[in-house]
């Protein structure tokens, strides 16, 4: 369903290539519908014969997260952040989200994640 949602969301048509893509990942979930729009894009073999799509390592490398921000274990907000960030470069991306929440405060404690969370405890 989020391949479905993502391929919606994009606003782009879907090509032949990728529509096949989709079916042949949802057949073992769902292998009746799957087989029955399989024949309506105009293939004559079975879907269940044909070959598994093939892993491409290179779209699997992640260079952002999501980063939480958080103060006194509330989520203040989230964030796009490079994966591997520091602390400081964390508060540095952090401070629009914190600086309505810091007026007048004190921080007590900062709890840093690495590609992960940003969590300030303050008085």
């Amino acid at each position: 369903m989020e391949c479905l949602n993502e391929l919606q969301d994009s606003g782009k048509p879907v090509s032949k290539e990728q529509g096949e893509m989709y079916l042949k990942m949802l057949y073992p979930f769902a292998p009746h519908i799957a087989s029955e729009l399989w024949q309506k894009l105009g293939n004559q073999t079975f879907l269940s014969i044909s070959p598994w799509p093939t892993l491409d390592t290179s779209m699997l490398v992640q260079t952002e997260f999501e980063l939480v921000v958080q103060v006194n274990g509330k989520i203040r907000g989230r964030l796009k952040a490079q994966i591997g960030m520091t602390e400081v470069q964390a508060m540095a991306a952090a401070k629009p989200i914190l600086a309505e929440h810091l007026v007048g405060k004190e921080i007590v404690k900062t709890i840093f994640v690495t590609n992960k969370l940003l969590n300030l405890v303050i008085r």
